[in-house]
């Protein structure tokens, strides 16, 4: 069992990855997505846990942790803080789904990796124990990392309403269109899923994920809108980015700003 850590020790860990995370800027920039060996040292620095429940074997830390850790990485580089960061705050959304979807997301231990492109862009119907997938869905930053994908669809009949579903990375097709001028790192391609079933288990009505789902036991960040979180969170980066670096990426900040004060968001957006 790994020893539990408070906002001070994940800061302290974020400060000690830094270094790593700008030695690789470059490399990452050319890959479009993170070195393995960024995502070893964030799975060995036990980041992905910072905000799973505590009850689910995470740590429970709160916002506050979330994004000033955030920041330290952007100073580093922004595209691999943008990433991981969202990974870990994946995290906490993955635990707002059924209990028997739980048990499955994270049957392997508290840590379960999954990009979630927000927008409804696909459709689901209902069927015998949950739902037929189909759609298209932009920015899927970290697909190249992930277990799990999460995805937002719209529900026509009996009722009009939008779920989050989540599915296998094995099920998902990508699509390699993420060649931009910056960020590339973050690998924020679009993944496709053709008419899958979804089990009930693994789908939660948006907004009760987004606004109202019940929190668990030792969740430090329970009460705060899943928007206003990511609005937060997505600024930490930029806000931390030298203007002067054509890859948006750089040990050396050219301004500071407070994590409570969100700052207006990349152009490109990826989610």
């Amino acid at each position: 069992m790994t020893t539990p850590i408070d906002d001070a020790e994940l800061l302290r860990r974020c400060e000690a990855l830094a270094p790593a995370l700008a030695s690789r800027a470059e490399e990452a920039e050319v890959l479009r997505r993170l070195p393995e060996a960024t995502v070893d040292d964030a799975r060995a620095a036990d980041l992905f846990r910072a905000v799973v429940p505590t009850s689910l074997g995470g740590h429970g830390l709160g916002l506050a942790a979330l994004a000033q850790g955030t920041r330290i990485l952007g100073r580093a580089c922004p595209a691999s803080a943008w990433t991981l960061s969202f990974l870990v705050m994946h995290g906490w959304l993955l635990a707002k789904f059924p209990a028997e979807g739980r048990a499955e997301l994270f049957a392997d231990g508290p840590v379960a990796l999954a990009p979630a492109p927000l927008a409804p862009t696909g459709t689901v119907t209902v069927t015998d124990g949950g739902y037929r997938l189909d759609g298209r869905w932009e920015w899927a930053t970290g697909i190249a990392h992930a277990d799990w994908v999460m995805v937002h669809a719209v529900q026509t009949e009996p009722e009009l309403t939008t779920l989050f579903l989540v599915v296998p990375r094995d099920e998902v097709e990508v699509d390699d269109v993420w060649f931009t001028s910056g960020m590339r790192a973050t690998g924020s391609n679009t993944v496709r899923i053709e008419d899958r079933f979804v089990p009930s288990c693994r789908t939660v009505p948006a907004r009760s994920l987004l606004f109202g789902a019940e929190p668990l036991e030792g969740d430090g960040m329970a009460g705060h809108p899943v928007p206003s979180v990511l609005a937060l969170v997505a600024s930490a980066p930029p806000t931390c980015s030298p203007r002067a670096s054509p890859s948006g990426c750089s040990p050396t900040p050219s301004a500071t700003a407070s994590a409570s004060s969100p700052r207006r968001r990349c152009g490109s957006r990826p989610r």
